[in-house]
Parts: C-alpha cells; structure tokens; sequence
C-alpha cells in the first residue's frame, strides 16, 4: 500500500475498501480535505501544479487549459496555440466564419495547445514492447514541422517571447520527453531511454559552457516525436454560442495522441503513486457522480493525507 509509513492515512483507505460498512468514508476523511493554502504553498511551491483528479472530460479540458496559461506565465514559457483540424462532414455542417467564432466560445476543445515543460500522457499504444502505451507520461519538448518552422514561432523562439502564440495550422509534430525530468513530482522512466534511442530525436542536456548552469552532462534524453493523428476523436461543444446557432453538439477533430495532464481522470490514474494530488469532488447535479470507487481510486494515489488537496471546500 502507497500509505504504509503514514498509518492513520492507511486505515482510512482501508475502511474506504469494507463497502459494507454503513460509513465507508469516514469523519477523519473528510477532515483531512481542504483546498490548498498558502502555508502549503509556502511549505511546497508545487501545489499550484499539482495534477488534478477529475470525474470528467469537461473538468479536465477546463482546468488543463487554465493550467497551461498559468504555467507559462509562471515559469516564463511561450504557450503554442493551434486550431484542430475538423472531420471534413463536421467542417462541411459549419460555415468557415462560423466555425472561426466557434474557436473563440470554445478554447478547451477546438484548440491544441503545447508549452515546454508541460506534463502529459500518450494517448495512444505505439509500441508496447518498448514501453510507448497510452498513459506514458510524458513532458512537452518542442514542435516539429515537415517543412520550415512557422517564421513567427522561430522568431518568437529566437528573442525568447512569452505569452500566447497562435499558429495558422497545427505543427506536423509534438515532441515529447520521455527521460530526463519529473512528471508531477516523480522520475520519468529511464528505461525509455534505451528502448526507444532507435525513434527517438535524442538530445543532450550537458551544460558546456562552464557556467554550472544547466543539466548534468550524461546520457541523452529519449524524445519521441508524436504527429498529427490522421483519426480523429469526438470532442463537446459547450459554449453558449454553439447553442444560439444550432450547432451540433460533438464535433470530431484532429489531434496529436499527447493529452496535456495536468488533469486527469480518475479512470487515468489508476495505477499512478504521487505525492501530491487535488481532486475535484465538489456536490454536482449531473454526472459523473464521485462514487465510493472513483473516491477511493482518488485517494489512494497518495503516499500520505498531507499529499491530498481539493479545488473546493467540500460544502461548495
């Protein structure tokens, strides 16, 4: 069990596991539960990044956007915006003009998004025996292009911009990390390292300058690229707009099989040991509802109670 050296932790989860019990979430759980604070912050700068256990698609869209634009400002990092690519029927169903003020009323979902340093996941099965399956994780690298680099991004790049850079059309290309840092607070993999050098756009971190800065000179980080997914999958339009103008309410687009994480459902971490985690459990009218096993899957991500935040007080 992940709580084993915090025993109080432990006995709660237990009891969370005895669903025959009339009181499976116990009194101490609830209490424990509180959104972050700025002690905590104080005491870990990471809070405000910590991964986010969501019940939906519409959470997880939401927050890993807003996630994303505070994490660049925070870090000073350019954040690399694309229209998706609609399903040609889909495209077809909505005038070109329309369909330009849709994007406005919906970033999460008619947007791709990318800043170096972000966490995410694969979203596809690449190839098992090497590791490369969906829920990898991940952290963005860089954007590849078939042909030259968008001028307005390599000059963004080249005098270190920050803020918010919208491309015309998506890049050919997200290049992922799989070694070489932490996703959420643990250490990617290293044996990605080897198992993928023969795909990998391999890249030395080594500080050379002398100055002391930068990684420690060693092996190459694994970096694989992921292109623009020839399927597509269904996204929800949610916006007020698409509503007012008759718009249907799914619409399929292209993606890169990478999904940002800094939200993630409860379905996708299953399996996953952290130190941190917020999760997003306030009362709703519409499911998903938090069940007993979705909270418990939840809760038991965490080696210890001080890892567990939520994004509200439990009476909102």
């Amino acid at each position: 069990m992940r709580a084993m050296n915090d025993p109080a932790f432990a006995a709660i989860l237990e009891q969370m596991r005895n669903t025959a019990r009339d009181d499976p979430v116990s009194r101490d759980l609830l209490a424990l539960l509180h959104p972050v604070t700025d002690a905590d912050v104080k005491e870990d700068p990471w809070w405000p990044f910590a991964p986010t256990g969501v019940m939906s698609h519409i959470e997880r869209d939401e927050i890993n956007l807003a996630q994303l634009e505070t994490f660049a400002a925070a870090t000073g990092r350019l954040l690399v915006r694309w229209p998706l690519p609609l399903h040609e029927a889909d495209a077809e169903r909505i005038p070109e003009d329309t369909l330009r003020e849709l994007r406005a009323h919906e970033p999460a979902t008619l947007w791709g998004y990318s800043v170096v340093d972000a966490p995410g996941l694969l979203s596809e099965n690449y190839n098992a025996l090497r590791m490369l399956v969906n829920g990898t994780p991940c952290l963005d690298d860089s954007l590849g292009f078939a042909g030259e680099v968008p001028d307005k991004l390599a000059e963004a790049i080249a005098d270190g911009r920050t803020g918010v850079l919208t491309l015309d059309e998506p890049p050919d290309y997200i290049n992922v990390r799989l070694t070489g840092g932490t996703w959420h607070g643990v250490q990617l993999d290293g044996r990605l390292r080897d198992r993928v050098r023969d795909v990998s756009l391999a890249r030395d971190d080594g500080d050379d300058d002398g100055d002391g800065g930068g990684a420690t000179a060693g092996p190459p980080d694994a970096i694989i690229p992921i292109p623009l997914s020839k399927g597509t999958e269904e996204v929800a339009l949610n916006s007020l707009f698409a509503v007012q103008h008759g718009l249907p309410t799914k619409v399929r687009v292209r993606t890169h099989d990478r999904a940002v994480a800094f939200a993630v459902t409860d379905f996708k971490l299953q399996g996953r040991t952290l130190d941190r985690l917020l999760l997003s459990i306030c009362a709703r009218s519409v499911p998903p509802f938090v069940d007993i096993v979705a909270l418990y899957v939840l809760c038991s991500r965490v080696r210890a109670a001080r890892g567990l935040r939520t994004l509200q007080p439990l009476s909102a």
